[in-house]
C-alpha cells in the first residue's frame, strides 16, 4: 500500500471518529423515533465504511468485528437501541482514532499542528 493511500485512509478514520463523537452527543439528547431512525442510519453508514478501512489492520479490525448495524425502521422499543448505539459508537470511535494515531505519519501531524 502506498504511503499517500495510507495517509488518506488515516484522515478518513479521523473524520469518521469525529462524526461518531457528534453522533454520541445526539444520541444522548434526542431519544425519539425520528432521532433513532436518523442516528441508526448514520451509525450504519459509518460502521460500513469503518469496517472497510479497519480491515487493513487485523488487530484493530478484530476489536470492532462484533459490531452490527441497527434496524433503522424500528418504530417502537428503540430506547434500548439508543443506549447500545451510543456504546457501540464509542467503541468504534476509539478504534478509528487508534487507526489514525498508528497510520497518520508524525511529520504530517506536525505540519497541521496536531498534538
Amino acid at each position: 500500500m502506498e504511503e499517500q493511500e495510507l495517509i488518506n485512509m488515516a484522515k478518513e478514520a479521523y473524520l469518521l471518529s469525529k462524526q461518531l463523537g457528534a453522533l454520541e452527543e445526539v444520541v444522548k439528547n434526542h431519544r425519539n423515533v425520528a432521532g433513532y431512525r436518523a442516528q441508526a442510519e448514520n451509525y450504519n453508514q459509518i460502521l460500513e465504511r469503518a469496517k472497510q478501512l479497519l480491515k487493513h489492520d487485523e488487530i484493530i479490525f478484530n476489536s470492532i468485528k462484533h459490531l452490527k448495524p441497527y434496524d433503522s425502521n424500528k418504530s417502537s422499543g428503540y430506547t434500548k437501541e439508543f443506549v447500545e448505539i451510543g456504546a457501540d459508537a464509542a467503541v468504534l470511535k476509539e478504534a478509528l482514532y487508534t487507526f489514525f494515531e498508528f497510520y497518520f505519519p508524525k511529520k504530517e501531524k506536525e505540519k497541521i499542528g496536531f498534538q
